[in-house]
């Protein structure tokens, strides 16, 4: 996950009904066949929905009884089953689009605080939206402040990229660590500037 360490648990939120978390198992397991990897990481899959997780559930009984996925039932905003530090990773496909859409910013906050909190320092969370960078961006925190753009004392994102692929971009952002009180949080202002020379890739430090 971070070209480092093999990972040992992929968090994959809203999963809904998509197969994207078998996807990425499989893509694991062909590395383990091949010797580029001593272990898959476990798939984590996480819904609110009821019926999401029963369905998803009798669909990867295979893989649950391997230990090889769970498939749990928790709302994003605000975790109740998952330990802090415990992930290797956290991906997301479609649900922040769909709070981005309500117009309810604090979830979309609410959604980036329990991410960080379950992430391992050094670890990434990574997410596709369709949502341009400089409408999204500002969302993802409760500072207006642009200085404190991706930071808080609580919470530090050390590093933020944004790559646009075709129609959709992907966003990563990777757990910093706080050391005192004076970081300087990577600039959003620095994301803007690549946007408006027309790059494929924006890297904010």
């Amino acid at each position: 996950v971070d070209g480092k360490h093999d990972p040992s648990s992929i968090l994959i939120l809203g999963c809904g009904n998509s197969r994207l978390g078998e996807d990425i198992l499989h893509h694991y397991l062909d590395m383990q066949e091949t010797n580029l990897l001593s272990a898959a990481p476990k798939i984590i899959q996480c819904d609110i929905s009821t019926n999401v997780v029963n369905s998803m559930t009798k669909r990867y009984q295979k893989y649950i009884d391997k230990n090889m996925m769970s498939i749990i039932q928790d709302d994003a905003t605000n975790f109740t089953i998952l330990n802090d530090f415990s992930m290797d990773a956290v991906v997301d496909k479609g649900l922040l689009d769909a709070l981005f859409c309500t117009d309810r910013e604090d979830l979309i906050q609410d959604v980036f605080s329990n991410v960080h909190r379950t992430l391992k320092v050094g670890k990434v969370f990574m997410f596709f939206s369709l949502s341009r960078p400089e409408y999204l961006l500002k969302h993802t925190r409760k500072n207006k402040d642009e200085s404190s753009a991706f930071e808080r004392n609580d919470i530090v994102w050390s590093e933020v990229d944004v790559r646009e692929l075709n129609s959709i971009f992907m966003y990563r952002f990777k757990k910093g660590e706080v050391v005192g009180t004076h970081r300087i949080p990577p600039p959003l202002h620095g994301v803007k500037q690549q946007l408006k020379r027309g790059r494929k890739k924006f890297h904010s430090r």
